[in-house]
C-alpha cells in the first residue's frame, strides 16, 4: 500500500463586465488568474476602476450577493415583500441581495450587514443552496461540530473536494473568504474540480496523475480508473498533513491509516491502496517512479480497483504526490 496527495486552494470575487483578468494589474501571474478570467469574462465579477482586482481583499456579504446573484441570474425586479433594515432597494446591489432571499439563500432577517465580511461557512452555504450540491459522503473537522449552523453545508463541500481545511483537522468556519478564493470557489463549484484551503490548487497536477495512470493501465490491457471527488478530498488532506506534521509515510500522526482516514470521511470502499511520492518534479516523472517499484506498480496496475482519488501540495519547493485506489 502506498500513499495520497493534497491539493489546496482560495477562491474569487468581483470585476466589470468584459474586462479580462489579464487587464488587471494585479491579477496577471496570480495563482488565481485563470478563475478571475473565467469569470470577469462572464460578466460574473468585476475589478476597481484603478484596473485592480486585488484578489487578497476580503468579500463583504453585499459583494458576494452581487456574486452570485449575477451568476444565478437573481438580479432582476425585486420581488420579495422582505425588507432588511440595513439594505434599502435603491443599492444597486439591492436585486441581488433581495434575489437570493426570495431564492432563500440569504436568510430574511432584520438586517443583513451588507458591509461584514463573508465568512467560510457562509460561503459554504451559498454554494451548496444555490449550485444545488449533494454528496452521498460525508467529512467532518475538530472546529465544526455537529450542531454548527453550517456542518451540512462544510461537509458536502469538502467531501466533493470544493473545499478543504485551512490546516490539518479545521475548517476556519469563521474566517473571511478573499476575493481570489470567492472566484475558485465558485470556478471549482461549477465545474467540478476539486480545491482546498489556504494554498494554490494545481489541478493540472491531479490530471496529469491520473491521465499518466490511466495510460498505464490501458498499455496493460485494464480499464481506466473513474476520478473519485470524495477520495480526492481525502487525498488532499493526507498531502497537506505531511507538510503540517511534517513527515512522509502511510500513518498520519493525525489521522491514522489510509483506511483510518476513508472511514471518517465516510467513503465505502471493497478493497483500498495509497501510492506516495515526494521531492519529483512534475506529474509524470512521480508516476514514472512508481511504475519502476513493484508495489507501487501492483497498485497502478490492480484489475480490481475501479476508481482514484489524486492530491497535490507543495511548500517551500517540496513537492508532494498521493494516489488513494478503491473499489466499490
Amino acid at each position: 500500500m502506498k500513499l495520497l496527495l493534497t491539493i489546496l486552494a482560495a477562491g474569487i470575487v468581483l470585476f466589470p463586465a468584459g474586462v479580462q483578468a489579464s487587464s488587471f494589474s494585479d491579477a496577471d501571474g496570480h495563482w488565481a488568474s485563470s478563475a478571475v478570467e473565467t469569470w470577469s469574462s462572464e460578466g460574473v465579477i468585476t475589478g476597481y476602476p484603478d484596473g485592480t482586482f486585488q484578489p487578497e481583499r476580503e468579500v463583504s456579504r453585499s459583494e458576494s450577493a452581487y456574486i452570485f446573484g449575477r451568476y444565478l441570474g437573481t438580479g432582476g425586479e425585486i420581488t420579495t415583500t422582505h425588507r432588511f433594515e440595513d439594505v434599502d432597494t435603491s443599492r444597486n446591489d439591492a436585486p441581488f441581495v433581495y434575489g437570493l432571499v426570495e431564492e432563500g439563500i440569504f436568510a430574511a432577517d432584520t438586517r443583513f450587514r451588507p458591509d461584514d465580511e463573508l465568512t467560510r461557512a457562509e460561503m459554504a452555504k451559498i454554494l451548496v443552496e444555490g449550485l444545488d450540491i449533494q454528496s452521498s459522503s460525508s467529512s467532518s473537522f475538530t472546529d465544526v461540530p455537529d450542531s454548527h449552523w453550517a456542518s451540512d453545508y462544510i461537509s458536502i463541500l469538502a467531501s466533493e473536494g470544493i473545499a478543504a481545511g485551512t490546516e490539518a483537522g479545521r475548517f476556519s468556519p469563521d474566517e473571511p473568504v478573499t476575493r481570489a478564493q470567492t472566484a475558485v470557489f465558485l470556478d471549482r463549484a461549477v465545474n467540478g474540480t476539486a480545491i482546498g484551503g489556504e494554498t494554490p490548487l494545481y489541478n493540472a497536477e491531479v490530471e496529469a496523475v491520473i491521465e499518466g495512470t490511466n495510460a498505464e493501465r490501458e498499455a496493460a490491457g485494464l480499464e481506466p480508473l473513474g476520478r473519485d471527488r470524495a477520495v480526492e478530498a481525502t487525498a488532499m488532506k493526507k498531502a497537506e498533513d505531511f507538510h503540517v506534521n511534517n513527515y512522509f509515510a502511510h500513518e498520519s500522526p493525525e489521522y491514522g491509516s489510509p483506511f483510518d482516514m476513508l472511514q471518517a470521511d465516510g467513503i465505502e470502499y471493497q478493497s483500498a491502496g495509497e501510492n506516495i511520492a515526494r521531492g519529483y518534479q512534475d506529474p509524470q516523472t512521480a508516476v514514472d517512479a512508481w511504475m519502476n517499484s513493484t508495489g507501487h506498480r501492483e497498485n497502478i496496475l490492480k484489475s480490481d480497483y475501479t476508481h482514484i482519488g489524486v492530491g497535490y501540495y507543495e511548500e517551500n519547493g517540496e513537492r508532494y504526490y498521493v494516489q488513494m485506489f478503491i473499489q466499490k
